[in-house]
């Protein structure tokens, strides 16, 4: 697996803050090291270990590093910061024109991902849609008007176009690979307990089986909320229910096999992708809304008003999922007193990126100044982007989603054209061609059509392998529902 290399910006913008709050070199690149994980943090740490070890001063240490590392990027910047401090002694102005810099190339950069994915987007409907239509189109005439084999359709059907679409989603998980995600070690206040008698042990013991029967205990409060929280618990009813209907559908020969099974795979993983998509709408909302909390905090730390307090007015004003997990963050500072415990609970419930970065940021901020209104709004402003990324990306590939629900419904359309005009006018003719042979495949090409497109749109959309499974059971649903309509008239 390839080392994770966060955006230099991470690093810039943490340096920058430590060294507003009047932090020394090695203070600046040992907290960010203390708290931070991927290429940086590992290149760092031997900085760290070479001022500890030999006892040289941290100029040396982090041109030494500079020089050893095989990221030209990196080893520019870290030249120009020492530079910066050697200079003028604070590189406060160095890292804030620094950050500006990086953050508009990054904006460049995405926008030239976006524009690189909409080539794939265009080339994978005009192979796999277009192409694999004209395909059919062309392996079906020639098979039943020469009475010849179904084979190269069958091929097509079966072989390229699935396949294809599996190397076309490689492809992009290679060239694009998603940012790995930090192993999160859980917060809990049962951690911090050390027994010491044996009524404390008691304690211990009774308060560890609270934890182990709260998940249990969550569910029977608010079944619907745990289940949006983890969706993965509906394989347990969907897929024994969906497999119950598809065998019943069998046995009673209401149904084709094939029609039988695929609605069978609908029932089983259709409710999957709802609770996925419901769960990426709260993460995508309390994302969204992470920057106005950032910005109640720094207003509120500059009234001199404490952490806690302005986490109790973030929890006023904001509402929905990321609302009530502030309350009960502000709930866990009154009962157990640690802001940063409490803080780190609500990352470990949240998960989400911007989260993850505000609480070592505040942490180790809150140790060099007690002006915590800037640290705020710096959080404000890194989610604010982040969040303006996620926006366009979104925006920029709905447009290649709706291509695709539209070819597959063009898909649709020929295929009904197909079986019902030019399949019935040739068995009219009783020329000995197996018709029924090449209107299965046909119906069996609308259905894998329908999967591959559903995934594809997944993936390009971003919304990973949940969202290509929602995508994938609406277009199936589409063409099961045309296969019905189509064999009733």
């Amino acid at each position: 697996m390839a080392e994770y290399i966060p955006p230099l910006s991470e690093l810039v913008s943490w340096l920058y803050l430590m060294h507003t709050a009047d932090t020394s070199m090695y203070e600046a690149i040992s907290s960010y090291v203390s708290s931070g994980h991927g290429f940086y943090a590992d290149e760092l740490l031997c900085t760290v270990r070479m001022v500890e070890m030999t006892g040289c001063d941290p100029y040396t240490a982090v041109e030494e590093t500079a020089e050893k590392t095989r990221n030209k990027e990196f080893r520019d910047f870290l030249s120009e910061y020492s530079a910066a401090v050697k200079t003028s002694g604070s590189p406060v102005s160095y890292l804030k024109s620094r950050l500006e810099s990086l953050r508009a190339e990054e904006k460049a950069a995405e926008e030239k991902r976006f524009a690189s994915l909409s080539v794939f987007a265009e080339i994978f409907i005009a192979v796999f849609v277009a192409g694999i239509l004209f395909a059919v189109i062309v392996f079906l005439m020639l098979g039943v008007m020469n009475n010849s084999s179904p084979l190269p359709l069958s091929s097509v059907v079966y072989g390229v176009l699935p396949l294809g679409t599996l190397g076309f989603l490689l492809s992009l998980d290679i060239l694009y690979p998603a940012p790995p995600k930090e192993r999160k070690k859980r917060t809990a206040v049962r951690h911090s307990i050390t027994p010491s008698d044996k009524t404390e042990k008691q304690i211990l013991h009774r308060f560890s089986g609270y934890e182990r029967r709260k998940g249990f205990h969550c569910f029977l409060r608010n079944p619907a909320d745990t289940v949006i929280s983890y969706p993965i618990l509906t394989f347990i009813i969907s897929i024994p229910a969906g497999a119950a209907v598809s065998a019943g559908l069998l046995l009673k020969h209401l149904l084709p096999a094939g029609t039988a099974a695929v609605i069978g795979l609908i029932l089983g993983f259709f409710p999957y992708a709802v609770l996925s998509f419901c769960k990426s709408c709260r993460i995508s909302a309390a994302e969204s809304g992470f920057p106005s909390v950032c910005r109640i905090l720094a207003s509120a730390a500059g009234r001199g008003l404490t952490i806690s307090k302005g986490l109790s007015e973030a929890a006023l004003n904001t509402h929905g999922m990321l609302g009530k997990e502030l309350s009960a963050a502000v709930r866990d500072i009154r009962l157990c007193g640690g802001v940063y415990d409490s803080l780190g609970r609500l990352r470990d419930r949240l998960q989400i990126p911007s989260v993850d970065r505000l609480t070592p940021l505040i942490q180790e901020a809150s140790k060099h100044s007690a002006d915590m209104s800037y640290p705020f709004s710096l959080c404000a402003d890194e989610a604010a982007f982040s969040v303006e990324r996620a926006v366009q990306r979104k925006s920029s590939m709905q447009l290649y989603v709706l291509i695709m629900y539209i070819s597959y419904g063009v898909f649709i359309f020929v295929q009904f054209m197909l079986t019902g005009v030019f399949m019935d006018s040739f068995s009219a003719l009783g020329n000995g061609v197996n018709i029924s042979v090449f209107s299965g495949i046909l119906s069996d090409a609308v259905l894998i059509h329908g999967v591959c497109c559903g995934l594809a749109a997944g993936k390009l959309s971003g919304s990973g392998i949940s969202g290509g499974i929602l995508h994938a059971c609406i277009l199936l649903s589409i063409g099961t529902a045309a296969s019905a309509v189509m064999t009733i008239l």
